[in-house]
């Protein structure tokens, strides 16, 4: 027992003790008329410690139930591949059966597509293409294939897409025009370059989406570069 338990349990023992001692000695032993002396004062301030005691516990608990911040996300140089790199979000605009819908899920698919070459991951894109797309299975192919040995990663600045606009949406079949840029990147291999690309405007480009399950899902996508 500690030291505000034996206090508390005097407290409680004292009178009876003292009941006792009166009716041997057959005095009177009234209540004092002096206020509790340091006893009280030391009880209490222990009772304090002992309450902040289990609060900071608590404290504790919670800073433990606490998430760990996300690791720094490391972009890729020559020095090596990107680390940490995020994985796009789905905007909610894709799950809209509208013409902005489906540039919304256009747009995503770009995205997951820088983030393959960043990383060589293709599962983000393939969750939002159909399997029979063969644009996406030519650039599944082309980047996944840089990272098979382990040795070999991409930098690139990204692509995009511009001037976007659905030409048709019917029976939940969309139809997206737009002007598609492919990023410049770089290649490297144990720190040697390899070759660079991209740098390229595809001005004539159309992907084909279908609404399904509740969201756009992309179909196929077909680019031609620009007469220049």
């Amino acid at each position: 027992m500690n030291g505000a338990g034996r206090k508390v349990a005097q407290r409680r023992v004292g009178p009876l003790s003292m009941a006792v001692v009166c009716g041997m000695l057959l005095t009177g032993c009234g209540p004092s008329d002096e206020p509790e002396g340091p006893e009280s004062t030391a009880s209490t301030e222990t009772d304090q410690v002992d309450e902040g005691s289990e609060s900071g516990e608590v404290t504790e608990e919670a800073a433990e139930a606490e998430p760990e911040p996300e690791p720094e996300p490391v972009p890729a140089s020559s020095e090596g591949p990107a680390e940490n790199w995020p994985e796009p979000e789905v905007p909610d605009e894709v799950y809209q059966e509208t013409g902005d819908g489906a540039i919304a899920m256009l747009e995503h698919w770009v995205e997951t597509r820088n983030y393959l070459q960043l990383t060589g991951d293709d599962e983000p894109m393939w969750e939002i293409s159909s399997e029979d797309c063969e644009h996406c299975q030519n650039v599944t192919e082309r980047m996944t294939g840089v990272y098979s040995s382990g040795d070999n990663w991409y930098e690139s600045e990204g692509s995009s897409i511009d001037r976007a606009f659905a030409t048709n949406v019917v029976d939940s079949r969309a139809y997206v025009a737009f002007e598609f840029y492919e990023g410049i990147f770089v290649a490297y291999k144990d720190g040697d370059e390899l070759g660079e690309g991209g740098g390229t405007t595809f001005e004539v480009a159309e992907a084909a989406l279908d609404f399904i399950d509740g969201r756009w899902e992309l179909q196929e996508v077909n680019v031609e570069p620009s007469d220049d």
